[in-house]
């Protein structure tokens, strides 16, 4: 499913071990290794301590977040792609089908505390999202 849904996201042998620098925990170097073969920008991850946030800003330009700071900074971004997104997700969940009430407090009980205050917060957005006009 990984494969089918973001098969740029996948990096085979990433080089690069030797450019980690200090500060990053031995046995997640290779994620640090991994974001820059797939260049990416931000690695998102609940495990913050092990990796030094800011030697990877500085030395390397990428960004550690938490999954709650990223989705808050996406949802901050753009709330109405944000939305969009969002709304899909709780239309595609159908056995059962859940409300926004229902996945904002799923988001709290995964502690993505941050980003379901947003959510609740600009939930007329969503709401329009889910409940298109003319459905």
């Amino acid at each position: 499913m990984m494969r089918l849904s973001f098969p740029d996201a996948l990096t085979i042998n990433p080089q690069g071990f030797e450019t980690v620098p200090e500060g990053v925990h031995p046995g997640d170097r290779h994620v640090v290794a991994t974001a820059l073969a797939g260049r990416a920008q931000v690695i998102v991850t609940s495990n913050v301590r092990h990796f030094s946030p800011a030697t990877l800003e500085s030395d390397l330009n990428l960004l550690v977040q938490t999954p709650d700071d990223f989705l808050t900074a996406q949802w901050d971004e753009d709330r109405l792609a944000a939305a969009k997104a969002l709304a899909g997700q709780i239309r595609a969940l159908r056995r059962p089908p859940r409300t926004l009430e229902d996945h904002v407090a799923a988001l709290r009980a995964s502690r993505l505390t941050t980003f379901a205050e947003a959510v609740q917060r600009d939930r007329a957005l969503v709401d329009r999202e889910v409940s298109p006009r003319g459905q």
